[in-house]
């Protein structure tokens, strides 16, 4: 078992070793191929400054600020909604849970759980 457990363990490193290895590889062959050359990031990095600059021309800065004042509400009621959206699915779900639970095993016990899916204030740290 002792055995085992160690080539396990071994394994898992090795795995992650040869992944994260392999990430850092291709990174730094990445930069070292591309050192000195213009790219389509430069490209891309020099046309985003460059629309900076021609909103600062055209838009006053209070202008920017009252557009996105004026955004902020949608955002917000998108956000809402979501939060709503995912509440929702967590209900259902969490009672389809207990039904299946209950349905394999009649006298299990409840997770304690609240029907929303949050912890019970009295198990938080």
């Amino acid at each position: 078992m002792r055995t085992s457990r160690l080539s396990s363990n071994v394994t898992a490193i090795l795995k992650h070793l040869i992944k994260y290895g392999s990430i850092a590889t291709a990174v730094v062959l990445s930069i070292r191929y591309l050192a000195g050359q213009v790219t389509v990031v430069d490209a891309a990095v020099d046309l985003c400054a460059s629309f900076k600059d021609l909103l600062e021309e055209l838009a006053p800065k209070w202008w920017v600020q009252l557009v996105t004042v004026a955004i902020y509400p949608f955002f917000w009621r998108a956000y809402a909604r979501l939060r709503r959206i995912n509440s929702d699915h967590v209900q259902k779900l969490s009672q389809r849970t207990v039904e299946n639970e209950t349905a394999m095993d009649p006298n299990r016990s409840s997770s304690g759980l609240g029907k929303d899916g949050e912890t019970h204030e009295r198990d938080k740290i």
